[in-house]
């Protein structure tokens, strides 16, 4: 079974799901990208790419609300991070200077269905696809909609078969098993080796002689 590598998304999950404050800071070269999480939420983020602040919402929606607006840079700045991270660090306890309730494990949800292909989700989720699930918490506390937080709630089985058989795009349903698990809602087990396969039976094997024997005209 492949090894679960921790990912800064799901280290972010992890802590949305316990109502941890703290500060996962992401970078990729110059780039950086911040989210302060405090009680199940996102409460601020920041980017020090030009194109992913307030100004690129308004310039596309510029009826919406401040936080409509702070919600959508929430939402492009976690895109940002999941496309281009390389590494990032999570500090407990770090506070912002401001905070206001961006949202939380669905807006999470929304941005990693939405900036990762099902390629690159399937390789993440290859540990849990490969192995045997089962609900492991309360699925509706993530919060993730009433057709997804049922399905994770039904979590038993084969991980490839039970990925299949859910509601959204693969790429929500991916998604939302990738933090499921982060989260401790779903658990994934090695899954059982397949019994060895019993060898065939070998060929009876035919004694010419006697077959020539029983043939030649002395026979009887």
């Amino acid at each position: 079974m492949t090894a679960i590598v921790e990912r800064w998304e799901e280290v972010l999950a992890g802590q949305l799901a316990s109502g941890a404050a703290g500060l996962v800071d992401v970078r990729a070269g110059k780039k950086r990208w911040r989210f302060w999480v405090e009680g199940g939420a996102l409460v601020c983020t920041r980017s020090n790419l030009k194109g992913e602040q307030a100004d690129a919402v308004l310039a596309k929606r510029a009826d919406l609300s401040p936080l409509a607006v702070a919600r959508n840079v929430a939402l492009l700045q976690l895109r940002g991070a999941l496309r281009g991270a390389e590494s990032f660090e999570w500090s407990p306890g770090t506070e912002p200077e401001d905070r206001q309730d961006l949202g939380g494990m669905a807006l999470l949800h929304k941005a990693l269905s939405s900036a990762r292909s099902a390629d690159e989700l399937r390789a993440a989720a290859e540990p849990l696809l490969d192995g045997v699930l089962r609900a492991a918490g309360d699925a509706g506390a993530l919060k993730l909609g009433p057709a997804l937080g049922a399905w994770l709630a039904k979590a038993r089985g084969p991980g490839l078969a039970f990925v299949a058989g859910g509601p959204g795009s693969e790429e929500e349903r991916l998604a939302a098993l990738l933090l499921a698990r982060a989260a401790g809602v779903v658990a994934v087990e090695v899954a059982a080796p397949a019994p060895p396969a019993r060898p065939a039976p070998a060929p009876a094997s035919l004694d010419i002689d006697a077959l020539l024997a029983d043939l030649s005209p002395s026979a009887g």
